[in-house]
């Protein structure tokens, strides 16, 4: 099987030019490991230069792995042992190996060390790994694959020069930047663990997470997060260092290094070559290189232990399925690098497919986005569904303010792309009609491009169900956004919708040497398969707790089977039993009255042991630049009450409920969802509208944009205990 991969050559004179020339000889792939010349290889390509003016090369792959024509000895692993039933399928202490599952796929298992290693030595014409920019509109700064490694080199250095030990936490709280990737992959290359912590955590919650963790280094970005840092430094135990990354401006005192200070550090002591080889010989697939904390959508946050197996094979598993281009995909980092689905999809799958990662802007999720997916116009995009959302929205708002003619045409362009797409999943269209081919060219193409998303390929989104509204709109432009369910647990994806298949309310089925099945006395969906997790570190009750006996994994979710494909009923913790003994999953209620009431942003439904439902209500409000919620409504909102024969413009009379006619509306809404519903017990009985909308700031949702429900219920409590009056 052969691929092909784009070579990027010598582009122009103006001082903008490649990371390599033609030349292949075995001096190509030999990186350097010392500051001043790695300092110095960064070059200043534009994603348009290098993607619209690259060659393209073969190379041969087997097994969707890239192959080496130079000769590179990797470390031989004893596979019989590693799946053998010496080792235990769970551990809870980072220093254990875990037994591999067996699995049909005969992957030869790797650490994230060996996979990077066989990329750079397959890489002869110094594929781009990594891109950033200070700001947008500004030249990318690109580093090739084997200028990461020897960054990564320098980091793992430093790291041991300050003492860093085998087995110990290395934290990393930030937004998404290369300094962040470096920084984990050079925890992982001494036998350190890359414990990535989210920005929007307190100090204690912080604290608690670094504690169980053992972290001994703290990697942060900014002055914001180094003054949440002093509050409970004291508190850390055998902290060894504090470094900044991304803020020249912090006034470091002991203990603390900037970045660059933080690399000297790698030149300090002779011995550190030999030391780093000896620790990343040592490394073993079946052992621990990432901590993942939970979400805590549903409790406090739980440490899980992935190995180095855990995630190569999974990406590799995840990245055959999809059979993406070698060398030829642009992928866009925003979404938290804490979270699994980020580590996968931006760090570990960019190695597998030699394939370059753009970084977003800080500001990303705040409303930047959409000026990174101009710039870059990713082949791939993974977006939770609230993100995904905005990006609807923002269409429907500039739709809204055109005039009459251009509105009939775009609602025109829709239908016709919503009929055209939905036929053509089900492969039954064998020639375009003049119809779609019109409004392409009218408005699909123009609309794509404004997004960004004019050359994507493929696109994901998890976490949470996607609103019918929404993927109808992406749908109509002949873009399928495929569903994906897992956990942190799971290493990432579980199942996957693969290409060719398009169901709105599955989310695909188990990958290729995995297997999940249903329980049939709680409906539970059960998973096994090598990617797996090892354990919760520290916490042998929740270990044994998230296994069957035959070491299944329990995710916690309710599913069936709709054909061979997966479908999502609910979580069993946030199934609502009533005080009548009934049980409720709310997810088809939500989305009913989602789909009758379009300035909708969040519905939370309430009824465990009480005797009727009731339901807490955000509209779409325009927020600030923190991304909290003023007490304007947004655009979509404002047509909404202008339809309904309302002339608000803000939140508070809705609320209060003196604005009768949205009332009214609202009311129709939610007694049209109530039609839909099996029985009394699982209608809506009351409903209230909130001042204001859910965030990550006010702490209801959580940093993937999930809604936090436990935080909902406390913190709306007496407005909740009310409606039961």
């Amino acid at each position: 099987m052969v691929v092909e991969v784009l070579k990027v050559e010598e582009l122009s004179k103006d001082g903008t030019v490649s990371l390599s020339s033609k030349n292949t000889s075995s001096n190509k792939t030999s990186v350097s490991t010392s500051k001043k010349e790695t300092k110095n290889v960064t070059k200043s390509l534009s994603v348009r230069k290098i993607f619209c003016k690259a060659k393209k090369e073969v190379i041969p792959v087997n097994n969707g792995v890239l192959q080496s024509s130079s000769h590179f000895t990797f470390t031989e692993y004893d596979n019989e042992y590693l799946f053998s039933d010496t080792l235990p399928y769970i551990v809870t202490d980072v220093h254990s190996e875990v037994r591999l599952r067996k699995d049909n796929t005969n992957l030869s298992a790797m650490t994230v060390c060996d996979l990077l290693q066989q990329t750079i030595r397959a890489d002869d014409v110094s594929s781009v790994a990594l891109a950033h920019q200070t700001n947008i509109g500004e030249k990318w700064n690109c580093i090739s694959y084997p200028e990461y490694y020897s960054k990564i080199k320098l980091v793992s250095k430093s790291l041991l020069a300050l003492g860093v030990q085998e087995g110990e936490g290395v934290a990393i709280i930030g937004f998404n930047h290369y300094k962040w990737h470096l920084t984990f992959m050079g925890a992982i290359h001494i036998g350190a663990i890359g414990v990535g912590i989210y920005t929007t955590n307190t100090a204690e919650t912080n604290l608690a997470n670094f504690r169980l963790a053992k972290c001994t280094v703290i990697v942060v970005d900014n002055q914001k997060q180094i003054e949440k840092l002093d509050t409970i430094r004291d508190q850390i135990p055998n902290l060894r260092g504090v470094i900044v990354y991304n803020d020249d401006t912090t006034n470091c005192s002991y203990g603390e290094y900037h970045w660059d200070d933080f690399l000297d550090l790698s030149s300090k002591n002779e011995t550190l070559d030999d030391e780093f080889e000896c620790k990343v010989k040592s490394l073993k697939p079946n052992k621990c290189c990432s901590i993942v904390f939970t979400s805590g959508t549903t409790g406090n946050p739980k440490a899980a232990m992935l190995s180095h197996d855990n995630l190569v094979w999974t990406a590799r598993r995840f990245c055959k399925a999809y059979g993406p281009i070698f060398g030829n995909e642009r992928l866009l980092s925003y979404l938290p690098l804490s979270h699994v689905a980020a580590q996968m999809l931006d760090i570990i799958g960019p190695i597998v497919v030699r394939s370059p990662v753009f970084f977003a802007q800080p500001s990303a999720l705040k409303g930047t986005l959409k000026f990174s997916l101009n710039e870059v116009h990713p082949t791939v995009f993974l977006g939770v569904p609230r993100v995904f959302e905005k990006i609807h929205e923002r269409i429907v708002e500039t739709a809204l303010s055109n005039g009459y003619i251009k509105r009939k045409i775009g609602h025109w362009a829709k239908n016709v792309g919503y009929k055209y797409s939905q036929k053509k999943a089900k492969n039954e269209i064998t020639k375009d009609p003049w119809s779609f081919k019109l409004a392409n060219a009218m408005v699909y193409k123009k609309i794509k491009k404004v997004l960004g998303l004019d050359q994507c390929r493929f696109l994901f989104y998890g976490a949470a169900p996607m609103h019918d509204s929404t993927m109808d709109f992406f749908v109509s432009l002949g873009l399928y956004i495929h569903s994906a369910y897992g956990l942190s647990e799971t290493a990432g994806a579980q199942s996957v919708m693969f290409p060719g298949m398009f169901h709105t309310r599955t989310v695909g089925k188990p990958y290729d040497g995995t297997h999940v099945r249903i329980n049939e006395d709680d409906l539970e969906i059960q998973a096994y398969g090598r990617n797996i997790f090892m354990g919760y570190k520290e916490n042998e009750a929740k270990t044994d707790a998230a296994f069957t006996k035959d070491f299944y994994l329990r995710t916690g979710d309710q599913g069936k089977w709709e054909g061979d494909q997966l479908q999502i009923v609910g979580r069993i913790k946030e199934l609502i039993i009533t005080a009548g003994g009934e049980n409720i999953s709310t997810g088809n209620i939500e989305n009913a009255v989602r789909k009758n009431l379009p300035c909708l942003s969040n519905i939370v439904i309430v009824g465990d042991q009480r005797k009727y439902l009731v339901a807490l209500l955000t509209l779409k409000l325009i927020c600030d630049e923190t991304g909290v919620s003023t007490d304007e409504l947004a655009l979509e909102s404002k047509v909404f009450c202008e339809n309904h024969g309302s002339d608000t413009t803000t939140i508070g009379p809705i609320a209060k409920k003196d604005d009768k006619a949205m009332v009214a509306a609202i009311q129709d809404s939610i007694d049209r969802a109530n039609k839909l519903a099996a029985n009394n017990p699982h209608k809506i009985q009351k409903w209230v509208v909130l001042k204001n909308d859910f965030s990550v700031p006010t702490g209801e949702l959580g940093p993937t944009l999930k809604t936090k429900k436990h935080v909902v219920y406390s913190k709306y409590s007496d407005i909740i205990d009310e409606m039961y009056k």
